[in-house]
């Protein structure tokens, strides 16, 4: 089924349904990640309410950066910059966050060293959230991350018509289960779809950076 092809249901608008993207990114390891722009930029286009807790410039135990970038690139004046770390409590803001902007769901993007980190901070919370994991390492390990409590549902592949597919049924109340690049929990049992065809990238919009 295309996406056009999804019935309209019977839940909300787009307008209010709302995703949260967690960057759990180990502090200063990387740039901006494309992808999470691209499926914001993608969710923003349908009508969704996107935002984002990126924990790139936390100065914190859980996020602190190995000591050996500090060997091979010459001192930065962050103050100069504009760059302003936060050395607050990581998982306190992060529920902070949920509070107040209350996603209906949470979007996780990982790679290897820094899925521990997203879990810490989805475990931490006092209600439990709709979530998913998507990125190189849920690509990879999706049987491992689906076994996790916090853990909804895992995105394999591209997520830019994968996302945007999970988000429409779930905002318009329709079965998720068979949705396609997707491992799915329901009810006890993990529902593993097939991936679907690669995108055509002049269909993406740019990437919304703005996000950060």
């Amino acid at each position: 089924m295309s996406l056009a092809e999804l019935p309209p249901g019977n839940g909300r608008q787009p307008k209010d349904f709302r995703i949260l993207f967690l960057y759990p990114n180990i502090q200063m390891c990387a740039l901006m990640p494309t992808g999470v722009a691209l499926l914001s930029a993608v969710l923003k286009r349908e009508g969704f309410t996107v935002d984002l807790f990126d924990c790139t410039f936390y100065k914190t135990p859980l996020t602190s950066n190995y000591p050996f970038y500090h060997v091979s690139l010459r001192p930065v004046d962050w103050d100069e910059k504009g760059v302003r770390f936060y050395e607050t409590d990581l998982v306190a803001d992060f529920q902070k966050k949920v509070d107040e902007f209350s996603p209906d769901l949470i979007a996780v993007s990982v790679v290897e060293n820094t899925y521990f980190i997203g879990l810490h901070l989805v475990r931490s919370l006092r209600r439990r959230i709709p979530t998913v994991f998507g990125g190189v390492f849920a690509t990879y390990a999706p049987e491992k991350i689906i076994q996790e409590d916090a853990v909804d549902f895992v995105c394999r592949g591209e997520g830019e018509e994968a996302m945007l597919e999970l988000c429409l049924r779930l905002c318009r109340g329709l079965p998720v289960e068979e949705t396609r690049n997707f491992f799915v929990k329901s009810d006890g049992h993990i529902h593993q779809n097939f991936i679907r065809p690669t995108l055509d990238v002049n269909t993406l919009p740019f990437p919304d950076f703005e996000l950060f």
